[in-house]
């Protein structure tokens, strides 16, 4: 179980990301798939045992059903307006301190000071008897790592969070210059929006279309450029 601490959150890529507003019931799905929000800018949070997470995931299975035979990564909400600005619908009754968990199929967003759920994201794969979607591919990204900083080994660690991620790591280099904040860039971040999401929650940055002026062509699908505000 690993704990982190989000400004703007944080789910491994599927083929097929279902989601449906259950009026009444306070839970938000969208029709397809959609940010937890983007271009988190993260600090480390304080540490939450095992035990802590545990008992904080036995309460919201008293209120609803959570993945079973799997830790959750939970991140606390620093900065709700950015948050709700970008995804008014999901985080629209959360405010800063509440609990993100999330799940390689689920997210919960929990309030810590009324102790009930807020909202839930699912994500879910179709069944066998289900044809292929080829409008909507897998996701196999490869992910390059830069450091933007005079911090020797950071685009290493960083790339280590990568591969935590569950994605696949290309080139680890060093940019052409230093970056104060994480850059993240892609030409295509409609096809990799669920990528983003995940890579967000281990390595946050900012998500830009076009690489910064100077640098050298990225090999892979997506950039990560470690900016000095990386915390590992």
């Amino acid at each position: 179980m690993s704990t982190v601490r989000l400004r703007k959150p944080p789910v491994a890529t599927f083929v097929v990301v279902a989601l449906v507003l259950v009026l009444g019931g306070g839970f938000f799905f969208a029709k397809s798939a959609g940010w937890l929000g983007r271009a988190p800018a993260a600090r480390p949070a304080p540490v939450m045992t095992p035990d802590e997470i545990t008992e904080l995931v036995n309460r919201l299975s008293q209120q609803i059903p959570v993945p079973a035979g799997e830790s959750p990564t939970v991140a606390t909400i620093e900065d709700i307006d950015t948050l709700r600005s970008q995804n008014p619908e999901f985080y629209k009754e959360a405010e800063n301190g509440d609990r993100l968990l999330v799940w390689s199929n689920t997210a919960i967003l929990y309030s810590s000071k009324l102790e009930k759920v807020l909202n839930v994201l699912s994500i879910q794969l179709p069944t066998p008897t289900e044809p292929a979607v080829t409008e909507d591919p897998i996701e196999v990204p490869v992910v390059d790592v830069w450091n933007g900083t005079r911090t020797v080994g950071l685009s290493r660690i960083a790339s280590d969070a990568v591969v935590a991620a569950g994605l696949k790591v290309g080139t680890i280099a060093s940019a052409r210059t230093t970056y104060p904040t994480t850059l993240i860039i892609t030409a295509d971040a409609q096809k990799y929006q669920q990528t983003l999401v995940t890579l967000q929650g281990f390595v946050p940055g900012t998500v830009i279309a076009e690489m910064p002026a100077g640098e050298a062509a990225m090999r892979g699908d997506i950039l990560v450029i470690v900016g000095e505000d990386y915390q590992p």
